[in-house]
């Protein structure tokens, strides 16, 4: 896709990528009108961090956009970014859920990230 293109083949020039990824291409979004699903979103993330990992480029992620009264909604939003980039460094550092639930992400897995 277009995250794999930007980042010009396996291997990229690129030192870190800085990913702002919004929410507020959200279906339901005030401001937003791309009308993604939530498993769209999903989607997106998943592909954007699956392209950096295989051109071997490390990713720092923040909030963007996102416009909801239901502040409660809106951060369930932005966790789900978290929490699909937290799935992906376990998948790509080979890290178990045991190693991911009981503290150790600390140990040597993660000192290359």
């Amino acid at each position: 896709g277009r995250a794999k293109s930007c980042l010009g083949g396996s291997r990229s020039a690129a030192q870190l990528v800085l990913y702002d990824a919004g929410v507020d291409v959200f279906r339901d979004d005030k401001l937003g009108w791309l009308q993604l699903s939530h498993a769209g979103i999903w989607q997106r993330d998943v592909a954007v961090l699956d392209a950096c990992a295989a051109a071997g480029v490390p990713v720092a992620t923040v909030i963007g956009g996102g416009y909801d009264d239901d502040r409660a909604a809106l951060a369930r939003r932005h966790a789900q970014k978290q929490r699909g980039a937290q799935e992906h460094v376990c998948t790509v550092h080979k890290i178990t859920s045991r190693e991911r639930f009981t503290g150790t992400l600390l140990g040597p897995k993660l000192v290359h990230l």
